[in-house]
């Protein structure tokens, strides 16, 4: 899980303390499409929540991957007004119990653990393309 942090320096330097914003979050999670219904705009549907979780601390974790948060003054004569509204992705490491157990084996194990590797690859291919390049792999 990954922490959320409000700069009180920021705010100080603004006027404001954490006595007089109210900071919130919501959570932003793609709409899961089926083969049928996807389409060109399916990688953009997105549902944000309604309700907004407040920041209660200066350090709030937060178990979600992507979310937007918000602090708004409460204090006259700002009162109401947004003064910060932001987007944020936060990577959530999850384990499958497969890796779990491997991870328990290699600490106890006396042989050196093997070489801990991310590979990332990005690519882009438009959906048209993809559709007509690897017909097979979209169904």
């Amino acid at each position: 899980m990954q922490v959320i942090t409000i700069n009180e320096t920021a705010l100080q330097e603004f006027g404001f303390s954490l006595k007089t914003v109210r900071c919130c979050y919501k959570v932003i999670s793609r709409v899961d499409q089926t083969w049928q219904n996807y389409d060109y705009y399916a990688d953009r549907r997105t549902i944000t929540s309604k309700d907004c979780k407040v920041l209660k601390n200066v350090k709030t974790t937060i178990p979600e991957e992507f979310v937007r948060v918000q602090c708004i003054s409460t204090a006259w004569p700002m009162q109401g007004d947004v003064l910060y509204r932001q987007y944020h992705a936060l990577f959530q490491p999850q384990r499958s119990a497969n890796t779990t157990s491997k991870i328990k084996r290699w600490k106890t194990s006396e042989k050196e653990a093997p070489p801990n590797v991310f590979v990332l690859g990005i690519d882009s291919m438009s959906s048209a393309n993809f559709g007509r390049t690897m017909p097979k792999t979209k169904q």
